[in-house]
């Protein structure tokens, strides 16, 4: 009989961390909120649909559940992940083959502090920690998508407008997809 029993590790920047094996699949929860796994891989294969790609950009790459979906549809794409938290790397690596993937390039760092300078076809914000909302940054240096994910499980239609509003001072939204229980935004610079 194999037994499972989800894994509490403690973070600096996530608090408490929980891994959980369903179905045997993992999953990394934050705050009640899956941030890596299956709904979170399914949510990426629905936005990745909309989009044509070389270079990407991952600002809050966690555990790494949009590199499957992305990699499946673009499998010689060049891809730069920056996570702030080294505890969700080290997960990614052991329970998620992040490690495995040789076009993926891997910055720990604070994704509003990080200066790139390369050129991307694809940004996408996922800078969520638990239920929080991701910090909106504005990159001078993207002539392609943003893909920005919100988080609506939870929230007033008032807050994901006020939201909303504040992407309006930085991006051009183009569309928005309604997946799960998130927003995917798509956006372009100003």
């Amino acid at each position: 009989m194999f037994l499972w029993q989800d894994l509490t590790i403690k973070s600096k920047f996530n608090g408490e961390i929980k891994l959980k094996k369903f179905f045997g699949r993992y999953s990394v929860w934050v705050g009640g909120y899956e941030q890596s796994g299956p709904l979170v891989e399914k949510l990426w294969h629905k936005a990745l649909k909309e989009v044509l790609l070389r270079n990407v950009l991952i600002l809050g790459l966690g555990c790494g559940s949009i590199l499957k979906p992305l990699l499946k549809k673009y499998p010689h794409s060049q891809i730069t992940g920056v996570e702030i938290d080294p505890v969700m790397i080290a997960l990614g690596k052991k329970y998620f083959n992040l490690d495995k993937i040789a076009n993926l390039k891997i910055i720990i760092a604070d994704a509003t502090k990080t200066k790139l300078k390369d050129d991307f076809d694809l940004i996408i914000y996922d800078l969520y920690s638990g239920g929080e909302l991701p910090k909106i940054i504005k990159f001078p240096f993207t002539s392609g998508q943003i893909i920005l994910n919100y988080l609506r499980f939870g929230k007033s239609n008032e807050e994901k407008q006020r939201f909303q509003k504040k992407l309006e001072n930085v991006f051009r939204i183009d569309n928005q997809l309604e997946a799960e229980y998130n927003t995917l935004f798509f956006l372009s610079p100003l």
